[in-house]
């Protein structure tokens, strides 16, 4: 399987030589290949995994996710030097 070193190593900003290039790109190559060979396994039959999260979560819910207001927006408006309505004015960052 052909990979593009480069390119995976810059979408992770990261800088490697020649050699590293070398290296990475085989042991990329070996670990798709994995991957694929794992594809091809017939998993039918085989029960969900279980995890112990499942139990804990269901039980030990401490509280629902809601969206309440906290006021807090509100005092830093009012303490902010600039302001247009309700939002804080700042100074341009793209140009």
């Amino acid at each position: 399987m052909e990979i593009d070193v480069k390119k995976v190593a810059q979408l992770a900003r990261l800088g490697i030589s020649k050699k590293e290039e070398e290296k990475f790109g085989r042991d990329l190559s070996s670990v798709l290949e994995y991957f694929e060979q794992l594809k091809k396994v017939n998993v039918s039959g085989v029960p969900t995994m279980y995890s112990p999260s499942e139990d804990y979560f269901k039980d030990n819910m401490l509280s629902r996710d809601e969206p309440a207001d906290s006021g807090i927006s509100d005092d830093l408006t009012q303490k902010f030097p600039a302001k247009k309505g309700r939002y804080n004015k700042v100074k341009s960052v793209f140009k």
